[in-house]
């Protein structure tokens, strides 16, 4: 049933409403929606508690946010370049927007299981809303990120690095979600969304959605079982938790650089789609006394280059002959002898990520791809390293092998 103009006043007009929907507003683009579905005008930014106020007064009946913080929201342009936008932007929050047509339930189990995959990444932070209509936002603060990520400073990153995130852990979820839901493709029944451009706006927390005049309201991940639309009618609702106002320190970096990794794989696949030709090799495992100086190496353990080494050792151990626990038990192995060993789960997700592939087996980058190799330090020829282009093709020349591959049809 949709609200009276002074029944959406007296709800904003609460103290601890007025005092959540503005703790969020600082440095941000904050956009009204007023009777009829009317946006107010953009640029806006709301600097004062009292500047709310009197947009509420006027007859405003939500309040949507930019994820972005900007130095001054007012300079916003629609006709700025990104380099421009860039300039401006100071940093970003990640804001997962979870929506479901068929079943809150599914939403619900999306978000469980979103919330779990964050954590399983060291991202402890989390926090969780309903959306006021059909599923959940997940929201992770700006203050969780690194300042720089590569040399590069993470403000400057939006959106490319957002989509990243969401369509690695898309793929990290996908087979406990399927299983979950019960589905092939959970994401034809969920709808998680990644498809985010500059400028892009969420629903605020304790604001109304005007389509079921429920409030956008914040939950703890332990209750997000038990909730039920009723719960978020303006009577129910209790304005005494915050969204987005928990962080840790350098908490997505892991996350981060796992995205990073993960979508420079995609990359590194594409041209091996495009030929259509897939690695035949040995039929048995061949012996490390056989394999290449950089290999050897890789193996005594590293300082730098350890999560670009893993998808070097899997690639290079199953194309010499390595079945999957021989190569699981090689990876944990090394792992041990490593600087600084890097979180198992960032190696069962590489394991689980080829597994994908099914009995395709790759080779390892070529030798002369300077992101592995030679960056990492690893490249030590000796005198056969100069005949041949892969380090594969080393030990198979080694073993008196021959490279063997075929076209797909």
């Amino acid at each position: 049933m949709e609200l009276k103009p002074y029944q959406i006043k007296q709800y904003y007009l609460q103290e601890g409403v007025l005092d959540q929907l503005f703790s969020l507003c600082r440095n941000k683009e904050i956009v009204p929606v007023f009777a009829g579905g009317q946006f107010g005008k953009r640029p806006c930014t709301i600097p004062f508690r009292g500047d709310l106020e009197q947009l509420i007064k006027q007859g405003a009946t939500s309040f949507h946010g930019s994820v972005e913080l900007w130095r001054n929201p007012l300079l916003l342009s629609s006709n700025m370049k990104q380099d421009e936008l860039n300039k401006l932007r100071t940093s970003w929050d990640l804001v997962f927007d979870i929506d479901c047509n068929e079943s809150l339930d599914f939403a619900r189990d999306t978000v469980l299981i979103l919330a779990g995959a964050l954590k399983k990444h060291g991202v402890k932070n989390i926090s969780v809303k309903f959306s006021g209509s059909r599923g959940f936002h997940i929201g992770i603060s700006h203050k969780s990120f690194p300042e720089e990520i590569d040399y590069k400073k993470t403000s400057v990153l939006f959106p490319t690095l957002a989509q990243n995130i969401v369509i690695y852990l898309k793929d990290f979820m996908r087979d406990e979600l399927a299983e979950k839901l019960n589905l092939d493709d959970p994401y034809k029944a969920v709808e998680v969304e990644q498809n985010w451009g500059s400028r892009h706006l969420f629903r605020l927390p304790y604001s109304f959605n005007e389509k079921t005049w429920l409030v956008s309201m914040p939950l703890e991940i332990k209750n997000v079982r038990s909730f039920r639309r009723e719960n978020a009618k303006p009577e129910n609702v209790k304005s005494t938790l915050g969204f987005m106002d928990t962080w840790g320190k350098n908490e997505m970096q892991d996350l981060i650089m796992e995205a990073m990794d993960w979508q420079t794989r995609q990359e590194l696949a594409e041209p091996e789609q495009k030929t259509k030709k897939t690695y035949t090799g040995p039929t048995g495992k061949i012996p490390e006394e056989f394999f290449p100086p950089c290999i050897k190496l890789i193996l005594q353990g590293l300082k730098d280059g350890r999560k670009r080494s893993i998808f070097i050792l899997i690639n290079f151990l199953r194309s010499a002959g390595w079945n999957w626990k021989e190569t699981e038990e090689v990876l944990r192995e090394w792992n041990k002898k490593n600087k600084e060993a890097i979180r198992e789960v960032y190696i069962t997700t590489q394991v689980n990520y080829a597994k994908h592939r099914g009995n395709e087996v790759f080779p390892p980058p070529n030798c002369d791809n300077k992101d592995y190799y030679e960056d990492i330090g690893i490249c030590k020829p000796d005198n056969l390293c100069s005949k041949i282009k892969n380090p594969i093709s080393y030990t198979l020349r080694k073993t008196g092998g021959k490279k063997k591959r075929k076209k797909s049809r």
